[in-house]
């Protein structure tokens, strides 16, 4: 049981140990995804502005 007993407890050390890289790589992985989402937003603006534009210019 004792042998259990250390494996269980080193893991859960092993584990603990990685959180902040986990968590590091979770706000990576995020900050990507939102870097991402705001350029295909500021695209998507100015092909839109881009459109008014030439709308404006036939009316």
């Amino acid at each position: 049981m004792e042998i259990g007993s250390q494996t269980s407890q080193s893991l859960m050390i092993e584990r603990i140990a990685n959180l902040p890289r986990e968590i590091f790589q979770a706000q990576s992985d995020m900050n990507s995804k939102l870097l991402k989402l705001n350029v295909e937003a500021q695209v998507n603006a100015q092909a839109s502005e881009g459109r008014s534009r030439l709308l404006d210019l036939y009316v």
